[in-house]
């Protein structure tokens, strides 16, 4: 009986020692947590227990290894040039959108205009007078755009590069407009032969006097026109 005594108290005695030294293994476990939490430069955790240590270790891990601890990451558009980037994002979730270069519609014919050299960029859909092409040859006239129906307006209205002769203005051969293509309108064509821009004796209304003008009064000279 009494031996049997003896071994129970060496028994809790060595249950108590290692229970102390566990007891104090984890206070360094915690106490080394919390400083891990300081080191990183964030608020130290409530750790106060095996558990506690447990979440906050793997808080704190570098899963991915990026530098970021797994507690911090978050995603969102990591892109610093995308119109929805979120300032901090660690992990990329495939959002990111870009601006789109827009260009000026001044005569609202849904066709923009690059020629004055204007364009902006716009985060989704451009404000109204502003489309995504640029593709018009004359932004002041909603009649000219590329593939529109031919008029006879005097230029090239359908954008193609060539005034045909359905879009030419009627009588438009007659520069000097006295009722009739005659000697008068081609000397004054001649005299501005090559011109490129700003250009009064222009028939074909393209802004330039070039061969083509020559032909069309050519093939119009001596006809009486009725303006």
């Amino acid at each position: 009986m009494f031996g049997m005594s003896k071994r129970f108290d060496i028994t809790t005695k060595e249950t108590s020692l290692a229970s102390g030294y566990a007891g104090d293994l984890q206070q360094i476990a915690l106490k080394e947590t919390k400083e891990r939490y300081q080191s990183l430069g964030r608020t130290p955790a409530s750790v106060n227990s095996n558990i506690d240590l447990f979440y906050a270790n793997k808080e704190l891990e570098d899963s991915d290894g990026d530098g970021v601890c797994d507690g911090d990451e978050f995603s969102g558009c990591t892109h610093p040039d995308a119109c929805n980037f979120v300032v901090g994002a660690t992990e990329d979730d495939g959002s990111c959108f870009f601006a789109t270069m827009a260009w000026p519609d001044t005569d609202g014919d849904g066709f923009g205009d690059q020629t004055n050299g204007v364009a902006a960029n716009f985060c989704g859909v451009p404000p109204p007078g502003w489309v995504l092409n640029a593709n018009d040859c004359n932004d002041a006239n909603a009649n000219f755009y590329p593939e529109a129906p031919l008029l006879p307006l005097g230029g090239d209205v359908n954008c193609d590069g060539f005034v045909s002769g359905a879009e030419l203005a009627p009588c438009s051969s007659d520069i000097n407009q006295d009722g009739i293509t005659a000697i008068d309108d081609l000397l004054g064509l001649l005299s501005e032969f090559g011109c490129l821009s700003d250009c009064t004796q222009d028939v074909d209304g393209n802004g330039m006097v070039s061969s083509a003008d020559l032909l069309i009064l050519l093939a119009a000279f001596g006809m009486e026109c009725s303006n």
